[in-house]
């Protein structure tokens, strides 16, 4: 489980831990009972605690020995399991005994010291339910301790009180306090309603942009699903809109507090995943198509660039000129004088003379330099000659995702694009939009609508190998015609949406993932099947380049969609401006 981060470091558990622990009762003493199964080193979650009085004894162990077991669960995170490892250690390194370690499916026993999300123990299941995902808690039932949590961070704090909380008396080693506590892993972490589950998993908690958190969780059924819905309206959440794509369902809801959640429940993954977004209540769409005045033709362009011949990285840019005379930009690529002069000519061209171009809404899939550059050059630039109504984007915090293939391009050069193009769009147009968009969503403008089907959240917690993987995907309809953007997508995020989407993925037209030089796969290209093919790449590279032929090793989707005996297709590259007709005026 990809461990929650707060800015890219780790949270350091807050929750001042009042006067701590008191504890327990009983003595358990003794052998530990023989073994059915054979011990699992597996994992565990959680502990912490707080003080009430009297303070009473409960015996963990006594003339060398011990009774008690450290039970969790065998689909516990990695972080989880470690830290009970690192728990168990610790606590052989204080008292010269060692606690065996039991997955959950081992015969229950009467002393136990219960860690994490175990669900077949009825009190510890019963606790976990109770206990926010941003939380910590510590019971003691009986002679058993009940340490709980959600993530890592609360297991690592909880165990860690616990430790402090053993003391030597009398030769036997015994917790003291009499227990039932619990407390923020972050104090500053939202309130996020737990979805009541028999067999719900955390797959991760993730600080997914600034004060927005995700949780993930797996093994969620469709009743499940609909019942946490029921559970955000009991909580005072509204729901705002809803929506199915394939068999996914979406669904926003609000909150008087002025948060709000986006979920989305992916039936066909992981035996069922639920994504719980939440974040500071923003811009959202408004839930039907507007009223509009046909002024133009609808058409679709990839405009000539020649940063694309003269650049590495060879960026993209496209233009969607709406019937009301608007513009859809995407991206724009690396910054070049002479494609920033050349997009205002274009969108002036498109236009009645002396009017400006509106830009009714600009998406940005991702922060490299080679699609978001000329965006900032061409803001500062020309801001006075253009209005920019929305500006859509998702970024995560750079600093918290793993850039494995990307050690020259750090955080510090993604966040300060982020934080130019959104500064400077608030800076001349104070009133445009910030539409920080989620899957699952829909946007109207015009005579467009735009469904979201990939952000970064959606990949979580699998792994960011390089910022290529926050990348977004999006379709435009409009005129009973559809393009796909899928920006520099990976091929994770890639097999992800083919498998999730599946039939509903298919378009007319398509940019290929990451300039057609790498990413994408073989199942979303034959979902997709387009007519008309976008290579955000130059003459050269699409004419000669192995990958972009599908001749490489790993690139035959490119040859797929190059096999004319399979469907004869429209190729586009971005040396030449091509025009795309969607409807007439």
């Amino acid at each position: 489980m990809r461990p929650f981060r707060c800015a890219g470091r780790r949270i350091l558990l807050s929750a001042t831990l009042a006067t701590l622990l008191l504890t327990m009762l009983s003595a358990c003493g003794g052998n530990a009972p023989a073994q059915t199964t054979p011990p699992v080193e597996d994992d565990s979650t959680m502990a912490v605690t707080t003080v009430t009085e009297p303070l009473e004894e409960t015996v963990l162990i006594e003339n060398g020995k011990s009774a008690y077991l450290v039970i969790n669960s065998r689909t516990a995170d990695a972080e989880t399991t470690a830290v009970t490892r690192d728990f168990i250690s610790k606590l052989e390194a204080k008292t010269g005994v060692k606690l065996k370690l039991y997955p959950d499916s081992y015969t229950e026993s009467d002393c136990e010291i219960i860690v994490g999300t175990v669900r077949n123990r009825d009190a510890a299941a019963a606790r976990l339910n109770e206990i926010d995902y941003f939380s910590w808690g510590v019971k003691k039932e009986g002679n058993k301790f009940i340490i709980t949590a959600h993530s890592g961070e609360g297991v690592e704090m909880a165990l860690r009180q616990f430790l402090a909380h053993i003391e030597e008396k009398d030769g036997r080693w015994v917790v003291l306090g009499d227990i039932e506590a619990s407390g923020a892993v972050d104090k500053n972490a939202p309130v996020i309603p737990v979805c009541q589950s028999d067999n719900a998993t955390v797959a991760g908690l993730y600080q997914c942009g600034e004060d927005s958190v995700e949780v993930c969780l797996r093994n969620i059924t469709n009743a499940e699903y609909e019942s946490y819905a029921g559970t955000l309206t009991e909580n005072g959440w509204v729901k705002y809109t809803e929506n199915t794509m394939a068999s996914n369902l979406f669904a926003t809801y609000t909150h008087k507090d002025g948060r709000t959640v986006h979920l989305g429940y992916y039936p066909t993954l992981q035996n069922g995943t639920l994504r719980i977004v939440n974040e500071p209540t923003g811009y959202l769409p408004a839930t039907t198509a507007p009223a509009y005045t046909r002024l133009s033709d609808t058409t679709f362009t990839q405009i000539k660039r020649k940063a694309a011949d003269i650049n590495s990285a060879p960026g993209m840019s496209y233009i969607m000129q709406l019937a009301d005379g608007s513009f859809i930009l995407i991206d724009g690529g690396p910054a070049n004088t002479d494609d920033e002069d050349d997009l205002l000519a274009y969108l002036k061209s498109l236009i009645p003379a002396g009017q400006k171009p509106v830009i009714a809404a600009w998406f940005i899939t991702h922060a490299h330099s080679d699609h978001m550059a000329l965006a900032n050059n061409f803001i500062t630039k020309y801001h006075n000659e253009i209005e920019i109504r929305m500006a859509a984007y998702n970024f995560p915090i750079y600093e918290a995702v793993q850039n494995a293939k990307d050690v020259n391009n750090t955080a510090s050069r993604y966040q300060p694009m982020i934080d130019l193009f959104i500064e400077s769009i608030q800076k001349y147009w104070p009133q445009a939009e910030h539409f920080v968009i989620h899957a699952g969503q829909k946007l109207y403008l015009a005579d467009a609508e735009i469904e979201i089907f990939f952000t970064h959240e959606d990949l979580f917690p699998l792994e960011y190998s390089w910022i290529n993987h926050t990348s977004t995907a999006f379709r435009i309809t409009s005129g009973g015609k559809t393009i796909m953007i899928l920006g520099d997508c990976e091929k994770s995020l890639c097999q992800q949406m083919a498998d999730t989407f599946g039939a509903y993925l298919k378009s007319d037209m398509l940019q290929l993932a990451h300039h057609g030089s790498n990413g994408a796969c073989m199942d979303l290209y034959q979902r997709i099947d387009p007519a008309i093919c976008f290579w955000a790449c130059s003459q050269v590279k699409f004419e000669t380049d192995e990958r972009m032929l599908g001749t490489k090793e790993g690139q035959e989707f490119n040859a797929y969609l190059r096999d004319n005996t399979i469907r004869v297709r429209e190729h586009y590259h971005n040396s030449i401006t091509t025009v795309i007709p969607i409807t007439k005026k």
